[in-house]
């Protein structure tokens, strides 16, 4: 179990060990922050549930800029006083590259990075590389680095990338008492990559990402093989197939337990930006090909992992006041396609769903800036997230960032799905913010 003291130590001497080798060096830079991170829930009169958190959250930052050579340390912790479950500790950006050939053409890397493949704001069906902090917001969870190592060139005007993953990077779900979880204990995940180590965290992951720019626009192209961390089915492996007369669905559990299983897939798709003066037009879709079916029993009874397409449209519009203030307001929808609207339902909670968001930064001295976006469910009724977010320099190191998250998705059959589950868990939430 992480506590302050080993999560920070364990930042601060990778940060000593970093710092001490570039410290003499005019090309090294390096940041961080501290934050005190607080959130209420509404009361949901259960007992067991958590409905305060109270946070210490650390992050440092390290670069250095060489000629051929380039470094970063980059990581964070956390640790909650009420929770240990959100404790965490992670390389985000942890890599070093060497870029060699004529102009540099070629570029090798190796390390922990965070991948940023989307254009969207809220729903970001390609950014697929990361495992994810579910203990954050769901439209924009927190990713852990990915280890990785690659090598990246100049190709037909634009940038080409391979990659290997030679490790699976656990995601980080809630447990029973916390109210952004399922209210139950998730056991160890199982990985399910073909050759029966299911309990073995290495395996061959590879990729290729080209992104190129035709003028007004930036086009991405990925494929990857990989294991994929965004649906995971939850349940166990342990069945026995009887006669229909013991068992309506002829399959009958061998235990009670909750395990995801993460399945290897082939992910091929896209992701798109094109301006046009102040509107800006986004688009990005992931096609996802399992190649496991191994079947699970979960709560909705024995599920096997679909193969289905994802597609997110957008349209942000950026308005400049006479006073110097900006608006930027945003417009997108997803869509899961080549499913059944009873696999979507149960994949993702934005299976079907429209995002309206409005951000206002005054651009004052402080930094004062407003966001707020509401998101319904297009397909099943009543289904809304809400968001408020207000951000403010206090001075040149201190700011505070506050808002609201508002969740209404009553459950409509036995068995919660998608937002459901976060029904009525609305949560203020305050964090104060030191730079360093």
């Amino acid at each position: 179990m992480l506590n302050l003291a080993k999560a920070n130590s364990i930042l601060l001497l990778c940060y000593s060990i970093f710092s001490t080798s570039f410290a003499h060096s005019e090309s090294w830079s390096q940041r961080g922050e501290v934050i005190l991170e607080s959130r209420r829930f509404k009361d949901d009169h259960v007992e067991i549930s958590n409905d305060y958190a109270l946070s210490f959250f650390s992050r440092v930052d390290s670069s250095y800029q060489g000629d051929n050579v380039k470094a970063s340390l980059r990581g964070y912790a956390r640790v909650d006083q009420t929770n240990t479950s959100r404790n965490i500790i992670s390389f985000e950006d942890t890599f070093i590259s060497y870029a060699f050939g004529e102009e540099k053409k070629f570029n090798l890397f190796s390390g922990w990075q965070i991948f940023n493949w989307t254009a969207t704001e809220a729903f970001h069906p390609a950014d697929v590389v990361n495992s994810r902090n579910f203990d954050s917001d769901l439209e924009n969870l927190e990713k852990i680095g990915e280890f990785s190592a690659g090598m990246q060139t100049k190709f037909k005007g634009g940038e080409l990338t391979f990659y290997f993953f030679p490790h699976y990077e656990r995601p980080r779900l809630p447990g029973s008492e916390n109210r952004l979880g399922l209210g139950i204990n998730i056991e160890r995940p199982v990985w399910v990559d073909g050759h029966g180590n299911d309990g073995n965290r290495w395996g061959a992951q590879y990729g290729a990402h080209y992104s190129k720019n035709l003028g007004d626009g930036d086009l991405a192209l990925f494929l990857l093989s990989h294991m994929d961390r965004t649906y995971p089915l939850i349940g166990t492996d342990r069945i026995s197939y009887v006669s229909t007369l013991v068992a309506p669905s002829g399959v009958v559990p061998l235990e009670v337990a909750f395990r995801p299983y993460y399945f290897k897939t082939a992910d091929f798709g896209f992701t798109y930006q094109h301006v046009l003066g102040s509107l800006i037009i986004k688009g990005e879709s992931v096609f996802k090909d399992y190649l496991e079916h191994k079947p699970i029993y979960t709560l909705r009874g024995l599920r096997t992992p679909d193969d289905h397409g994802e597609l997110a449209l957008g349209l942000e519009y950026d308005i400049t006041t006479d006073g110097g203030s900006n608006l930027q307001f945003f417009l997108e929808a997803q869509s899961l396609f080549a499913a059944t609207k009873i696999q979507r339902s149960e994949m993702n909670a934005f299976q079907r769903d429209g995002m309206m968001g409005l951000r206002y930064a005054l651009n004052d001295v402080m930094g004062t800036e407003f966001f707020i976006s509401l998101i319904a469910d297009l397909e099943r009724p009543h289904e809304y997230l809400g968001n408020f977010v207000f951000m403010r320099r206090l001075s040149d190191f201190w700011k505070v960032k506050g808002g609201f998250r508002y969740f209404d998705a009553p459950k409509k059959e036995t068995i919660a799905t998608g937002l459901e589950n976060l029904n009525q868990d609305h949560y203020a939430f305050f964090n104060l913010m030191r730079y360093f």
